[in-house]
């Protein structure tokens, strides 16, 4: 999955792609910069994911998160997720080899991100509820999320 920002992020949308990155094995962190969103899908294409994950923000602070797959061709995929709160810390970490995804909206958050599968010991958690997106690396609380499906 390649993971962006919407154009001019603000500092907790650039912690969310981060703890993102460093949870998803496999991701990769793409500063969006003044490119467009067609110019990251097909870059993504080229580096052989099928996912382009991206944070927007409004008024200053995160709003959502859309994940686009990437395929044969470009679509937005559902659920949409909509950010009604942010809790996330900076760390300074090699990215997880082994991710978890637990919870009620666990199924779904695994056909957005796609992670790659091992059978290592995961490194990293993300707890899906109906109401929040939690990320562990570690035992470390990096991200908390209250957020919305839509």
């Amino acid at each position: 999955m390649l993971i962006t920002t919407g154009r001019n992020p603000d500092a907790a949308s650039r912690l969310i792609a981060n703890a993102l990155f460093l949870a998803v094995p496999g991701s990769r962190l793409e500063n969006r910069g003044q490119r467009s969103l067609s110019f990251l899908a097909s870059k993504a294409k080229k580096l052989h994911f099928e996912r382009l994950c991206t944070i927007y923000r409004q008024e200053n602070s995160p709003k959502q998160i859309l994940f686009m797959s990437v395929g044969k061709q470009e679509k937005w995929l559902s659920p949409k997720l909509t950010i009604i709160k942010c809790s996330a810390k900076k760390l300074k970490a090699n990215q997880s080899l082994c991710i978890k995804i637990k919870g009620t909206k666990a199924k779904a958050m695994q056909r957005l991100i796609m992670p790659k599968n091992s059978s290592d010991e995961p490194e990293s958690a993300l707890l899906c509820t109906a109401k929040k997106l939690v990320l562990f690396i570690g035992k470390r609380k990096i991200l908390e999320l209250g957020v919305k499906y839509g």
